[in-house]
């Protein structure tokens, strides 16, 4: 794992590329917009690599980010654009303190390993694809097993690069992740999600695929960066952020959406 100072130095210019809150007055529409897309690649690409960052940089980065969204000048694109930013900020915050926390504690799924079964585990690691088509599968109902993978409180992990399967009929499905507490810190990144019951409440999720899952959301921090939802089945509460998430998700079609519940555009 990278030292203080090295992740100091992968960080560094990504604070130099987020706009602060002075630039929406100072640079173009365009230009702003590129400096997302650019923070965003970055950020993206960091997680892929599994290089961590500097909690006190990325903190400051993400209280730029906060201040620039609260301008109420600031126009509905850059608006968007910015926030997707900060979720993507809160997704390497999360991959990060899983780094610290877990040392070199990795699970590795490599492709040789489709269709294998995993019994239900508890996470205190890293969990990976180790190549294209790397896939966990999971046969047991809800009723033998509540999730393929749990997540105590206070614990953290990060899923990375898999593709999830559940075969019991989707009434019956258990969850792909379970958090057991909202202390729990967990990162989902470039995953493919099919047949499971998945709570959407306190993962960062990050470029993931729903397919034809039962997907539930009742209220709390919800953290969406370009993720899909394809034939699947919708369980939210009546209240006024929970349909407001469901209204987007469903206006989005196949198309990836990018939403917080703190933030609403």
């Amino acid at each position: 794992m990278l030292s203080e100072r090295m992740a100091k130095q992968a960080t560094l210019p990504l604070a130099r590329v987020v706009p602060s809150p002075q630039s929406p007055g100072k640079l173009s529409v365009t230009d702003l917009e590129n400096q997302y897309r650019n923070a965003d690649l970055m950020i993206e690409t960091a997680v892929r690599h599994e290089v961590p960052a500097s909690l006190d940089t990325l903190a400051a980065i993400r209280r730029n980010l906060q201040d620039t969204i609260a301008l109420t000048s600031l126009p509905a694109t850059v608006r968007r654009m910015a926030v997707g930013t900060l979720l993507r900020c809160e997704a390497y915050k999360a991959f990060t303190e899983s780094a610290i926390h877990n040392g070199s504690r990795r699970i590795v799924v490599d492709k040789e390993s489709i269709g294998s079964t995993i019994a239900p585990a508890e996470v205190i690691a890293t969990v990976r694809g180790g190549g294209p088509g790397a896939t966990v599968r999971m046969t047991r109902t809800k009723a033998e097993a509540s999730a393929m993978f749990s997540v105590r409180d206070r614990h953290r992990a990060s899923f990375l690069a898999l593709r999830f399967e559940a075969t019991s009929p989707l009434e019956a499905a258990p969850q792909a992740i379970m958090l057991e507490g909202p202390g729990a810190v967990v990162l989902a990144e470039d995953l493919t999600v099919e047949g499971f019951a998945q709570d959407l409440r306190w993962i960062r999720w990050l470029n993931v695929r729903f397919n034809k899952c039962l997907i539930t959301y009742q209220g709390g921090p919800l953290y969406l960066v370009d993720v899909k939802f394809s034939d699947c089945k919708f369980d939210f509460a009546q209240d006024a952020i929970s349909q407001w998430v469901l209204s987007k998700i469903r206006a989005s079609g196949r198309s990836p959406v990018t939403l917080s519940s703190e933030y609403r555009f």
